[in-house]
């Protein structure tokens, strides 16, 4: 909330020109721009296939770690919090530094 005065005083500018534009063409042109991107850059469609697999995968396993972190290696419920959070708080100030 602290940020909100900060967010008001950013200038906006307002278009010119209205474009008319119908909702075939607002639904279909990213859609036409995504495939163009990925036809011509086949290395960003290799990162976008392993990147959707890997979040696939980590949906797919989330519900069951609790299970497997409780049963098969014996841990508290507060030992993975403090993990978690612990392991999410270094990837979140980690790149701090560099950006």
């Amino acid at each position: 909330l602290s940020s909100i005065g900060l967010i008001l005083k950013i200038p906006t500018y307002s278009l010119q020109e209205h474009v008319k534009t119908n909702l075939k063409s607002v639904i279909l042109k990213p859609w036409k721009d995504l495939l163009k991107i990925l036809r011509e850059k086949p290395h960003f469609l290799r990162f976008q296939v392993g990147f959707f697999l890997g979040g696939a995968g980590l949906m797919i396993i989330h519900p069951v770690l609790p299970k497997y972190l409780t049963g098969n290696l014996e841990l508290s419920y507060t030992k993975i919090l403090i993990a978690t959070c612990f392991c999410k708080g270094l990837a979140l100030s980690f790149p701090l530094p560099f950006g």
